[in-house]
């Protein structure tokens, strides 16, 4: 029997996902992890515990590997897209909660900059979302 999976994970989110990732790899060695899909053995203890968030494409690679049935695999891959969302958006809110007011006004700063150059050059046009009324048509 093994020993139950400590979880690491920043929050109940991706310790979610370490978990649905776990059942599905409970046969492998952290070793045999290795071989199919590539990394170090290292990086699939960190997937496994939640320390890490698992890449997607790694994840469905292993349900495409472990998922034999069609129905089955459509189902674990649903399943697994809606966890890597909530955990990556999971993670997103603890780096923008941490994340030194001076450097998120730097952030935003920076995007203002990018789209006042875009509008600018052409590339992006700067439209109106509402028409007022007097300037509809008349019929």
């Amino acid at each position: 029997m093994t020993e139950p999976v400590r979880h690491h994970g920043a929050t109940p989110e991706i310790n979610d996902l370490a978990d649905f990732l776990g059942a599905h790899t409970a046969a492998l060695t952290e070793g045999e992890l290795c071989a199919r899909f590539g990394n170090w053995a290292a990086l699939w203890a960190e997937y496994r515990s939640g320390e890490r968030i698992v890449p997607w494409h790694l994840l469905h690679r292993v349900i495409d590997d472990q998922v034999p049935d069609r129905l089955q695999r459509l189902i674990a891959v649903t399943q697994a897209r809606t966890l890597y969302d909530r955990a990556e958006a999971s993670a997103a809110r603890i780096e923008l909660a941490t994340t030194p007011p001076a450097r998120r006004t730097l952030a935003v700063t920076a995007l203002a900059t990018a789209l006042a150059a875009l509008i600018a050059t052409g590339l992006l046009r700067r439209t109106p979302l509402h028409r007022k009324a007097s300037h509809q048509p008349q019929q």
